[in-house]
């Protein structure tokens, strides 16, 4: 009877083991850009990686230009492999200039790392600043065009004090949510990028090292991982000194 005992208890153990494996956990990672790259119009300063500025110009000036934030995450960060993307939260600092103005910006996300956007450099020296967009960014450089994560309505940008923090949710789904999974697991990094949404605006953020305004942009991602199982063997080996224990005393 004992034995019978002992068998039904491991196999439902090992049964239990078999739930934890296939359940799932939600974890939070936050991070900062690793950097920043400002791509400007053809009269500014070209591209610039490990810009300082992280803006959103309209291209009726000489200030056209648009931001790309880079971000690294892998599935440590998370406690185990992601599966699913419960929510993201992007933050960005105002950088305050005279010069900005602007109460809505547009926010962009591809998998594209910067070696995708050169020749291998990573410096993301095959873009520029399409002057004939609003915006000025061109999908057509890039391997996987950018898409809109939405517009966003801002605090009229002409007048804030920097420092002020402001903080956009992304909605991941379908085919975006699998781009930014895959990049998490296999450790790739990611792009989020600002786009002018009138001609007119300068929407100003600080970038990566930024001294004026300090504040890297920031990503905070709530995650669904596979939850790590609870070992059963050690159990299943204290169960088994325990029989011998009863035995003995039979």
């Amino acid at each position: 009877m004992f034995n019978n005992f002992l068998k039904s208890t491991a196999v439902a153990i090992a049964c239990t083991g078999m739930l934890l494996t296939n359940a799932v956990d939600a974890q939070v990672a936050s991070d900062t850009a690793t950097t920043t790259t400002a791509v400007h119009d053809a009269a500014g300063a070209g591209v610039v990686l490990g810009s300082g500025d992280f803006y959103a110009s309209g291209n009726d000036d000489a200030f056209a230009e648009y931001g790309i934030a880079t971000f690294n995450f892998t599935s440590a960060d998370f406690g185990g492999v992601v599966t699913a993307i419960n929510s993201v939260n992007f933050a960005l600092t105002v950088n305050d200039r005279t010069f900005a103005d602007g109460d809505a910006v547009e926010v962009f996300f591809t998998p594209d790392t910067g070696a995708d956007l050169d020749a291998g450099a990573g410096d993301f020296s095959a873009l520029s600043y399409n002057t004939a967009l609003t915006n000025g960014l061109d999908s057509s450089q890039y391997v996987t065009a950018p898409v809109s994560m939405g517009v966003f309505g801002i605090t009229e940008m002409a007048g804030r004090p920097g420092g002020e923090v402001d903080v956009f949710s992304l909605s991941f789904t379908g085919a975006n949510e699998a781009a930014l999974i895959g990049a998490i697991n296999s450790g790739a990094d990611f792009q989020l990028l600002i786009g002018a949404t009138d001609t007119t605006h300068d929407i100003t953020y600080s970038g990566f090292g930024n001294t004026f305004d300090p504040g890297d942009p920031a990503l905070t991602i709530d995650a669904v991982t596979a939850a790590i199982p609870e070992p059963t063997t050690g159990v299943l080996l204290g169960l088994v000194a325990i029989a011998g224990v009863v035995r003995r005393r039979r």
